[in-house]
């Protein structure tokens, strides 16, 4: 677990060497922004995807979704140092790159954090508007609340905590408040499985693999199934800038057959911060040029280790 073009909002172009988006607009630095800095970057992002919605233009490659990467604050323990052994590996072994990446993830400190996390996705033959979400999210128990700010589709909050909530068949469940004034009338807030049939009508991956570490998890899943299969080509097809902040880029291929098949995409292309070694923009296609998007997933405004708690994730005290 995991997408117009020219001139819309948070301008990008293809980078020259290496064929992937890299932001042209000069925004505020991150690294020594202050609160007004920030409130102005937030509004030229949102801006940016509510002008992309405007304009209803559909995706050829990659999207003019908002690529604005934000240093992770607040991380004590997550040491911020390039990490020598990570550029070695990205470069000579891109799995074990990956894998290097989630061990430095899980053993960095990271209890929770908060972003902004931007998708679009292919939903049946339709490529829905840039949805634009603000999301707390905790590791232990893995809990995900999330709020939509811009182009809710089925739902405006969904509020996940893993074991919390199951129905009669023991199936997951979250809480959701479902998208429009009439039916917020009669169904406030519903639980509905994480899983069924609603669900997966309204988004390609479900909400119990968000997050840096199960979406790293997601991606060497498929990779190793594919180098079992000797049929996976991963590389590290070079450096990137997303921000101005350096990323690995890499190209995953897989014989994709269809959304019955054994493998979700043909082609993803994704970003990892070469500072903190997470990811922060994945493209999933379902043809080996990169033609037809599957979906996009971008994450800003991140701040780890927040101090979520209990509260932070109870549907009576979020106002469900």
């Amino acid at each position: 677990m995991v997408g117009a073009d020219k001139q819309v909002g948070d301008r990008v172009q293809h980078g020259s060497d290496l064929g992937y988006r890299q932001s042209r607009l000069a925004l505020p630095s991150r690294e020594f922004g202050t609160a007004s800095m920030t409130k102005h970057a937030t509004r030229i992002t949102l801006s940016a995807v509510l002008i992309a919605s405007m304009a209803g233009i559909a995706s050829a490659t990659e999207p003019d979704l908002p690529v604005v990467v934000n240093p992770p604050k607040n991380a004590a323990n997550f040491v911020p140092a390039k990490d020598n052994v990570a550029d070695r590996l990205a470069h000579q072994d891109p799995i074990g790159f990956l894998k290097h990446c989630l061990d430095r993830y899980n053993k960095s400190g990271i209890k929770d954090y908060t972003c902004t996390f931007t998708k679009r996705e292919r939903i049946g033959k339709r490529l829905t508007s840039a949805q634009v979400t603000a999301v707390k999210c905790r590791e232990a128990p893995f809990s995900v609340n999330m709020k939509w700010v811009a182009n809710a589709k089925e739902a405006n909050r969904v509020l996940y905590v893993e074991g919390a909530w199951t129905n009669d068949d023991g199936q997951p469940e979250a809480w959701v408040k479902p998208h429009g004034w009439l039916i917020k009338i009669v169904v406030p807030k519903i639980r509905q499985p994480i899983h069924g049939k609603r669900a997966k009508a309204a988004a390609r991956r479900s909400i119990d693999q968000f997050g840096f570490r199960r979406s790293l998890e997601l991606i060497l899943k498929y990779t190793e199934i594919g180098l079992q299969n000797e049929e996976l080509k991963l590389t590290c097809t070079g450096e990137g800038r997303i921000n101005g902040r350096p990323t690995y880029v890499f190209e995953r291929y897989l014989p994709y057959t269809g959304e019955s098949g054994k493998y979700p995409d043909a082609l993803l292309r994704f970003h990892v911060d070469q500072e903190w070694l997470v990811l922060t923009a994945v493209y999933s296609y379902a043809d080996r040029h990169g033609r037809k998007l599957l979906g996009s997933y971008l994450y800003t405004d991140v701040t780890f280790n927040v101090g979520l708690n209990n509260t932070h994730f109870d549907p009576d005290a979020e106002g469900f």
